[in-house]
């Protein structure tokens, strides 16, 4: 059986689809926690390593920027994937709310951390239903 070592990322707010072109880029993950995940592809490399995030909170050209720059991991065992994907989150109103809480980072009750507590369950619910990986946490 394979293992996953699931990586979740969510940002607050959703990107319109009027400024999806004229958003100016910026990246999508800040490049400290980003080396941080590739440290941790490196040292899980018999893992899949996949970073959860979704794709209507950020432009499609931060997406692609993401997939490239987890593509050029070393060990190549890192790879994006769409929240968009699961069912359960593309139809949940929970995942489909903007937090709008200017103070979301120091407010531990802010609607962000519900949701990214709540999705964490689903990734891995995912990964045992889509990708046959090991259930095994010990």
């Amino acid at each position: 059986m394979k293992q996953a070592y699931n990586l979740v990322w969510l940002s607050p707010k959703f990107v319109s689809p009027e400024s999806q072109n004229t958003t100016p880029f910026f990246e999508p993950i800040p490049l400290h926690p980003l080396k941080s995940m590739m440290d941790a592809a490196l040292r899980n490399s018999s893992a899949d390593v996949l970073l959860w995030v979704d794709s209507q909170r950020m432009t499609s050209e931060q997406m692609e920027w993401l997939k490239a720059t987890a593509a050029s991991c070393p060990s190549g065992n890192l790879s994006v994937r769409d929240l968009r994907e699961i069912p359960r989150y593309r139809d949940e109103k929970l995942f489909n709310q903007a937090d709008n809480n200017p103070h979301w980072r120091q407010q531990k009750q802010s609607l962000i951390w519900a949701q990214v507590d709540t999705v964490r369950v689903l990734v891995v619910e995912e990964c045992l239903r889509t990708g046959g990986y090991d259930n095994d946490l010990s």
